[in-house]
C-alpha cells in the first residue's frame, strides 16, 4: 500500500516528468522535424506517411530522454519541496531521506521496465519499420522527381540524368549516372533503359536497375588506360541525400534492428563473424544498461535537489542534461572499448551504472546525515581557503570603491570660495543643473533582467546542444566502429555542427528563455516589486526584447558569413565518418556544374566543369559527353582547362584546350583516341554565354550572392520560386528570434507565480504551432500560390501582430 507521503511525492513528480519528457524529446527531434518538413515540401510526401515515419523514429529518442526527464522531474519536485521548507518539516518529524526515496524507487522501477520494453521490443520493430518506410519514400519520390532532361542530384554523391520517360512504360529510356563531383578516378554508367526498384529477399536495398548498361572507367591522372564493360540487368545500390543515415536503408538486419532472441542467436553463432558476435553481445548488454540508468538517476534527485535556496529549482534542467551527457560519454567510450576487444561487453555497458550507483548512494547517505555532498576535507578547503579568499577580494574592492568616492567628495568640498573686494566671502553661487533629455538605458533594472535572461539562455543553449549531440552520436556509433573513425574526427565535427544547431534552435531557445525568465521573476515576486517601484510591464520587457533582437542579429550574421564555410566542413567530416573513400574534394555547390545542350543534328551534349571565370572566359576541369539520337555515348572529352578565343585573335573563334584528351566510341569499341598537352582548338557547339550562369546552392551563398544569382536566372527567363523563397528566408528566418521573444511576453506575464515549469511547456506548444505555420507558408511560396516575399514574411507578421495585441492587453 502506498502511504500518504508516497502518493504526495508521486503526484509532485509525475507532472515534471511528463513536461521533461516533452521538452527533451522535442529538442532531440527538432532537427529531424526540419528534415521531415523537407519531405513534405520538396518531395510531395503525404503528411500521414511523414507522421508514420516520425512515430517509428520516436522509440530511439524516447529511450534516451526517459532517464534524463526522470532526473529532471525529481530535481524539480524535490527542489520545490525544499524551497517551501517541506523537506525540513519532514526531517523535523523524524522522516529519513530513505523513506522519501521509497516512492522514487518505485517510479524508477516502473520507468526501467517501460524503457526495457522499448529497448527490447519497440525499438527493433521501429528501426525495421523506419528503414522500410524510408525505402518506400525513396522509391516513390525518386520516381516522381526524376524528370526527363533534368539533372537529379538527390542521390548521395551521384548525379542522374534521364533522356526519356515514356508515360505508357514503367521505367526510363537513356540513363546517365556519374559522380556528382568527379575526382581523378571516374566511373560513368550509360544505360539504354533503367528505373528504380527494390531487390527482393531479406537483404533488400534501393537500387537503380539497368537493362543494358555500358560502364566507362578512367583515371584522369593516367588517361592512357580506359576501361569499358557492358552489363546486363545491372543493379546499382543507391543512397539518398535526404535521409542523413542512408546506411539504415539497407534492410539486412543490423544489431539495432534485431530482437533480443535474434541478438542471442547471433552472439552464440559459432560460424559468424567475430566482430558481429561482439556487437551483438554489446547490444544485448546495452538493452538493459540504459533502462538501468533510471534506477541510478533516481538516487541523485534527493541529494542534488535538497536545497534551501529557491534558485535550486531552475538548476534542474542543466543538472539533468549534464549528468546524462557525462553518463552517455562513459557509455560510448565503453562501447568502443568493448567492440575493439579491450574489455568484456558486460563490463563496458554496466561500468557507468555501477560507478554512478556507488556515487549516488554515497551522496544520499551524506545528505541523510545532514552533511554536505563533498567530503569534509574538500569541503573545508573550499570554504576556508577558496571561498573566504573570494569574499576578502570582494570586500577589498568595495572598500577601495568607497575610499575613492569619499576622496572625490572631499576634493569637491575643498574648492576655494570666492572673495569680494572688501575681503569678505561672497554668498555661494547657486548652480542649476539640468539633466539631459533622453532614455536611461540600460538602468539597474534593465541590467538585472538582462542578466537573468543571459543565464537562462546559456543554460538552454547548453542543454539543447547536449541533447542534440547525444542523439546524433547514437546514429554514428555503428559507422564509427565499422570505419575505424578516430575520436579526433568527432571532436572536430561537433563544434562545426553546433553552429548550425544553434541557428536552427535559436528561435525556440529565445521563446523558452523569455518565458522562463519572467516566470522566475514572477515566482520570486520581483515583477510585483518592479511594478511597486513604478516600472510598467512594458518597460520591464524592453531588455528581453533587446536581447532577442541581439540573438536575431547574431543568427543573421551566422547565416550570412559563417554557416556556408562551417557546413562545408561538416560535410567533409561526415564523409570521413561514413568512410567515403576517394579523392579529397571541395564541398561547395559551385563544384557541381552539370549542363545539357543539343546541336542542330540532334546530338546531345552533357557538360561538367569545376568553375567558369566569366571575365577570362575560362573553364576549369571541363568534361563533355556526346550522345547520338538513341542516347548512346559516342564521344568524350576531358580538359584540365579550356579558354575561349574570340575570332579577332585567331582565324576562327572557339575553345582551346590545355592538357586534354578526346575519345570516340562505337559501342564497346574506342574508334579514336587523342591526347593534347598544349593549347588545342576544338569545335564545341556552345559558346561562353552558355556557361555564364553557374548552378549554385542557396546555402553556399550569402544574401548578396543569392540575390544576384536569382536576378540573373530571372533575366534569362527561368522561374525559380524555390530560390526566391530561400532568398527572402535568409532575412525572414533570423527575425523569427525577435518575433518569438515578442510572442512569449504576453504568456510570460499571464503565468504569474506558476513559474518556469509552465513556461517551458507553453513554449514547446507555441514552437510547434509556429514551425507548422512556417512550413505551410514555405510550401505556398515554393508552389507560387503566394509571392515568395509574402510567404516568407507572413508568419512573422501574423504572430507579431497577435503578440502585440495580446501584450497590449496585459494589465500593468
Amino acid at each position: 500500500m502506498f502511504r500518504l507521503l508516497d502518493r504526495y511525492i508521486l503526484r509532485e513528480t509525475i507532472g515534471p516528468l511528463g513536461l521533461g519528457l516533452l521538452v527533451f524529446t522535442f529538442l532531440a527531434l527538432l532537427q529531424e522535424l526540419f528534415q521531415l518538413a523537407e519531405l513534405i515540401i520538396e518531395r510531395d510526401v503525404e503528411v500521414q506517411i511523414v507522421l508514420r515515419l516520425l512515430a517509428y523514429s520516436l522509440p530511439q529518442i524516447i529511450v534516451l530522454t526517459i532517464p534524463m526527464a526522470f532526473l529532471f522531474a525529481i530535481l524539480l519536485a524535490i527542489g520545490r519541496m525544499a524551497a517551501d521548507s517541506e523537506l525540513v518539516a519532514m526531517r523535523a518529524s523524524g522522516i529519513s531521506l530513505f523513506s522519501i526515496y521509497r516512492p522514487i524507487l518505485i517510479m524508477s522501477l516502473l520507468l526501467a521496465a517501460v524503457t526495457t520494453y522499448l529497448m527490447t521490443v519497440t525499438l527493433p520493430a521501429g528501426n525495421k519499420a523506419t528503414s522500410e518506410l524510408q525505402l518506400a519514400i525513396l522509391q516513390r519520390s525518386v520516381n516522381q522527381q526524376v524528370k526527363p532532361r533534368v539533372f537529379y542530384d538527390g542521390l548521395q554523391g551521384r548525379v542522374l540524368y534521364v533522356f526519356e520517360s515514356p508515360e505508357n512504360e514503367d521505367g526510363w529510356r537513356g540513363v546517365f549516372l556519374a559522380d556528382a563531383v568527379p575526382g581523378p578516378e571516374q566511373q560513368v554508367i550509360v544505360g539504354e533503359t533503367g528505373g528504380i526498384n527494390v531487390t527482393p529477399g531479406d537483404g533488400r536495398s534501393p537500387v537503380l536497375t539497368f537493362g543494358l548498361a555500358d560502364v566507362h572507367e578512367v583515371d584522369t591522372n593516367d588517361p592512357s588506360t580506359y576501361r569499358l564493360q557492358r552489363l546486363r540487368d545491372a543493379n546499382i545500390v543507391i543512397e539518398d541525400s535526404q535521409f542523413r543515415h542512408s546506411e539504415g536503408l539497407v534492410l539486412a538486419k543490423d544489431v539495432r534492428s534485431m530482437t533480443l532472441s535474434e541478438l542471442v542467436q547471433t552472439a552464440e553463432e559459432p560460424g559468424g563473424l567475430a566482430e558481429k558476435r561482439t556487437k551483438a553481445r554489446v547490444e544485448i548488454q546495452k538493452k538493459f544498461a540504459i533502462p538501468g540508468a533510471c534506477l541510478v538517476f533516481g538516487l541523485y534527485g534527493i541529494p542534488l535537489g535538497f536545497r534551501n535556496r529557491r534558485t535550486g529549482r531552475s538548476s534542474g534542467f542543466l543538472i539533468s542534461v549534464t549528468m546524462f551527457l557525462f553518463y552517455y560519454v562513459m557509455l560510448g567510450n565503453g562501447e568502443e572499448a568493448a567492440v575493439n576487444g579491450q574489455v568484456p561487453p558486460w563490463l563496458a555497458m554496466w561500468a557507468p551504472n555501477m560507478l554512478l550507483l556507488v556515487l549516488g548512494t554515497f551522496l544520499l547517505w551524506r545528505r541523510n546525515r545532514d552533511k554536505t555532498l563533498m567530503i569534509s576535507a574538500v569541503d573545508r578547503y573550499l570554504r576556508v581557503h577558496i571561498w573566504r579568499r573570494i569574499l576578502r577580494l570582494g570586500r577589498r574592492r568595495q572598500i577601495r570603491g568607497r575610499r575613492k568616492r569619499a576622496l572625490e567628495d572631499r576634493l569637491a568640498r575643498a574648492q576655494p570660495q570666492s572673495l569680494s573686494l572688501g575681503g569678505s566671502p561672497t554668498r555661494p553661487r547657486l548652480r542649476l543643473r539640468v539633466e539631459p533629455f533622453g532614455l536611461r538605458f540600460p538602468g539597474v533594472m534593465d541590467r538585472y533582467v538582462f542578466g537573468v535572461f543571459a543565464r537562462v539562455f546559456a543554460v538552454t543553449v547548453a542543454a539543447a546542444l547536449a541533447i542534440y549531440i547525444v542523439t546524433d552520436f547514437t546514429q554514428f556509433v555503428d559507422e564509427m566502429f565499422d570505419n575505424d573513425v578516430p575520436s579526433s574526427v568527432f571532436a572536430a565535427y561537433y563544434p562545426y555542427l553546433s553552429l548550425q544547431i544553434f541557428y536552427d534552435v535559436a528561435p525556440v531557445l529565445v521563446l523558452v528563455t523569455t518565458l522562463v525568465t519572467f516566470g522566475l521573476l514572477s515566482q520570486r515576486n520581483e515583477v510585483v516589486a518592479a511594478k511597486a517601484l513604478g516600472f510598467s510591464l512594458f518597460r520591464l520587457a524592453i531588455p528581453a526584447l533587446v536581447a532577442a533582437a541581439g540573438i536575431a542579429l547574431l543568427s543573421a550574421a551566422l547565416e550570412n558569413s559563417v554557416l556556408p564555410a562551417s557546413n562545408a566542413k561538416v560535410a567533409e567530416l561526415k564523409d570521413r565518418i561514413r568512410g567515403n573513400s576517394g579523392p579529397v574534394r571541395s564541398y561547395q555547390g559551385m563544384d557541381r556544374q552539370w549542363r545539357y545542350a543539343q546541336d542542330g543534328t540532334g546530338s546531345g551534349y552533357i557538360y561538367n566543369y569545376r568553375h567558369y571565370d566569366a571575365d577570362r572566359q575560362t573553364l576549369q576541369r571541363l568534361q563533355v559527353f556526346r550522345f547520338d539520337r538513341e542516347h548512346r555515348l559516342i564521344g568524350r572529352l576531358y580538359a584540365a582547362a579550356a579558354r575561349f578565343v574570340p575570332g579577332s585573335e585567331a582565324e576562327t573563334g572557339g575553345w582551346q584546350l590545355v592538357d586534354a584528351w578526346v575519345r570516340e566510341f562505337d559501342g564497346l569499341t574506342i574508334t579514336s583516341s587523342n591526347r593534347f598537352a598544349g593549347p588545342q582548338p576544338v569545335d564545341l557547339p556552345e559558346g561562353p554565354e552558355f556557361f555564364d550562369t553557374e548552378v549554385k546552392y542557396a546555402d553556399q551563398m550569402n544574401r548578396g550572392e543569392l540575390r544576384r544569382y536569382v536576378r540573373d536566372l530571372t533575366a534569362a527567363g527561368n522561374a525559380v520560386p524555390e530560390l526566391q523563397m530561400q532568398l527572402h528566408n535568409k532575412t525572414a528566418l533570423p527575425v523569427v528570434c525577435f518575433v518569438m521573444g515578442l510572442v512569449a511576453l504576453p504568456f510570460a506575464f499571464r503565468l504569474g507565480r506558476q513559474g518556469a515549469l509552465y513556461g517551458i511547456g507553453i513554449s514547446i506548444m507555441l514552437g510547434i504551432v509556429y514551425y507548422t505555420v512556417i512550413s505551410v507558408f514555405v510550401t505556398l511560396g515554393q508552389s507560387e500560390a503566394l509571392p515568395p516575399l509574402i510567404a516568407a514574411w507572413s508568419p512573422n507578421a501574423l504572430f507579431g501582430t497577435l503578440a502585440l495585441y495580446l501584450f497590449l492587453g496585459v494589465r500593468t
